[in-house]
């Protein structure tokens, strides 16, 4: 599978998934406007290699054959950090994740985080309507979103 085609069936699938999250309001306005869904998620995964979107696209084919949400499971995991009352209420329907799992996430998020550092101090320009880096303000940071 070349990379495009792999890039296809993952932005199907995650926008599948992504539609398909019920919020605690209900369903969000994000979530019926596919066009910048699919322009920021193909924005996202475009910079990866075959392998990590080969690796990916399984996981994601594996979790649907799981009956599994990897999107719905990633903003509850975000709850823990935006809103924790909640999070607890919800955490026992959530897969642990383990430690060696929680530190290959660390480890690739320090990856991450020296990228964007990087980019802020090279072109802070061009992210000033980007979401902040470490502290979570009217939207979660990004390690937020990362580490979910």
């Amino acid at each position: 599978m070349n990379k495009e085609i792999l890039l296809k069936n993952i932005l199907v699938s995650e926008w599948i998934f992504f539609k398909s999250v019920k919020s605690i309001k209900g369903k969000e306005p994000c979530q019926k406007d596919m066009a910048t869904f699919l322009n920021s998620r193909l924005s996202y995964w475009s910079i990866y290699n075959e392998n990590i979107l080969k690796s990916y696209l399984f996981d994601l084919e594996l979790a649907k054959s799981q009956d599994r949400n990897l999107i719905t499971e990633k903003y509850a995991y975000m709850m823990k950090e935006t809103d924790y009352l909640y999070y607890k209420e919800i955490e026992n329907f959530l897969p642990i994740v383990d430690s060696e799992k929680s530190s290959l996430v660390n480890s690739i998020l320090n990856i991450h985080i020296f990228w964007e550092e990087e980019l802020v101090s090279s072109h802070s320009n061009l992210l000033d309507n980007s979401r902040n880096l470490y502290k979570n303000t009217l939207l979660p940071s990004i390690l937020t979103y990362f580490r979910s």
